[in-house]
């Protein structure tokens, strides 16, 4: 929701085992882009699939990379959690370059 957004202080986001597909990660990204002490995101087996019969490949695959692109800048990240998603080639180069500077992950 909206309100998320708002939430400047939260420090852990969990929306683990949920099917957000493309429309929820393009909008969990906005999300997070206000999540400043953000330092624990779990979205595993949320069902990140480029290849989801009910999902664009190419659109899911720009919702993905706009998620990545705010992920970068979540200085304070220490956990990211996105186990058991199909996110493919292109979503791992994404998601590579978007952590590669977050010397805060452990």
């Amino acid at each position: 929701s909206e309100s998320i957004k708002n939430l400047n202080s939260l420090t852990l986001l969990d929306i683990s085992v949920n099917k957000i597909g493309k429309d929820g990660a393009k909008f969990l990204g906005e999300c997070v882009e206000n999540l400043n002490s953000l330092t624990s995101l779990n979205i595993s087996k949320t069902h990140h699939s480029a290849h989801s019969s009910q999902t664009d490949p190419k659109s899911y695959a720009d919702s993905f990379k706009k998620l990545c692109e705010r992920i970068k800048n979540l200085n304070s990240l220490t956990l990211l959690d996105i186990s058991d998603n199909s996110i493919g080639a292109h979503g791992a180069k994404n998601l590579s370059e978007s952590i590669k500077n977050l010397d805060s992950l452990t």
